[in-house]
């Protein structure tokens, strides 16, 4: 929920539930492309798909990875904001 550290534990969550897939739902993985309704039922695919949508986009703004990062490295204005800062 504080989104620290999200990417890096995203990776073994999905790891855990593809283990989980593939001992505990075994039936649901034979029949992924027979019948995929039978694979997207089981528990563990909902664990799985929101592991992978953190692991690609990331906790959000509102995460203290987000916080920490701006801490650390502040933003940077573009070099036209400067420029025309300096003008007025």
């Amino acid at each position: 929920m504080l989104g620290l550290a999200s990417r890096l534990v995203s990776i073994p969550l999905a790891f855990t539930m593809v283990v989980a897939y593939i001992t505990a739902h075994r039936e649901g993985v034979d029949a992924l492309f027979s019948d995929p309704s039978k694979f997207f039922e089981q528990s563990p695919f909902l664990f799985l798909y929101a592991s992978v949508i953190v692991l690609t986009c990331g906790p959000g703004r509102l995460s203290l990875d987000t916080i920490i990062r701006h801490k650390i490295f502040p933003p940077q204005e573009n070099q036209e904001n400067q420029e025309n800062r300096g003008k007025s």
